[in-house]
């Protein structure tokens, strides 16, 4: 049973119970089982799996009461784009294009990648092109420098109905 003021506590459970996990994805009104368990002493029950969208999961298990079935609050959970780089220059010429590519995952229809720059010596980052990530999820983008110096560089997938965004890591391009 679950505690009055204690959300999500249990406490008194049973080994042997069965538990199943559900997830709503976002968008939708239907529950979906991921998989099943039975509580182990203490009441508790693992089911691993892997979030691959927006939404939110429950638990369902067997009442007290003989032919109920008691549902767990819903909790909502994200699941976070990734970036990563494929390839990137570490040198670049001052007011020459340099290309850059990156891998977004997962693919969602509209999502953007944005390449964002950071100038030697400062903090804040600018966005300088934004690309639609195509189904391949290889983002492709070129910037000119204008200055010499250590540039950061980073691209930040936008989030999506489905996933949040991601941040690629930081790299440096040094311009000369």
């Amino acid at each position: 049973m679950m505690r009055p003021g204690h959300r999500y506590l249990w406490s008194g459970a049973a080994a042997g119970i069965n538990v199943t996990l559900q997830r709503q994805n976002v968008g939708t009104t239907a529950w979906v089982t991921i998989g099943a368990a039975k509580t182990v002493t203490g009441g508790i029950a693992s089911v691993p799996f892997t979030s691959s969208i927006n939404g939110n999961f429950r638990a369902v298990l067997a009442s007290s009461v003989p032919g109920e079935t008691v549902l767990t609050p819903a909790i909502a959970a994200s699941s976070v784009a990734t970036v990563g780089w494929r390839s990137a220059p570490g040198t670049a010429t001052r007011n020459v294009t340099a290309a850059y590519e990156v891998t977004a995952s997962p693919y969602d229809a509209g999502n953007v990648a944005h390449l964002q720059v950071r100038k030697p010596g400062t903090t804040t980052w600018t966005t300088v092109r934004s690309v639609a990530v195509p189904t391949t999820r290889i983002a492709r983008m070129t910037y000119a420098f204008p200055t010499a110096g250590a540039w950061g560089i980073r691209v930040y997938r936008a989030p999506t109905t489905q996933h949040t965004g991601g941040l690629s890591p930081v790299i440096t391009t040094t311009v000369k």
